[in-house]
């Protein structure tokens, strides 16, 4: 979603276009790209990436949904030898 206008960033409290704005989180709070790239470092270097939320001091709002283990999409991969010894012509017996 692109912003029209100019906005005020909740972080720096700047006037930013909107084009320059994003929402990190699935709230409804829109940044300017800068400050959300600062915050990310921040938390980056920390290692305290399950801390990200939304600065907006009523919201909160997570950055990062709990992960789920997703099932596989594909079968696990296999030596190549193992598929053309299978396919091979057997000698007999």
């Amino acid at each position: 979603m692109k912003l029209q206008g100019t906005w005020t960033c909740g972080m720096c409290l700047e006037e930013v276009a909107g084009a320059r704005c994003v929402r990190p989180a699935p709230c409804a709070h829109f940044f300017c790209a800068a400050c959300v790239r600062g915050q990310l470092a921040v938390h980056v270097a920390d290692g305290a990436l399950d801390a990200l939320r939304c600065p907006e001091p009523d919201c909160r709002t997570p950055y990062l949904r709990e992960a789920r283990a997703a099932p596989p999409t594909r079968p696990p991969a296999f030596p190549r030898a193992r598929y053309v010894c299978a396919m091979a012509p057997r000698e007999p017996r």
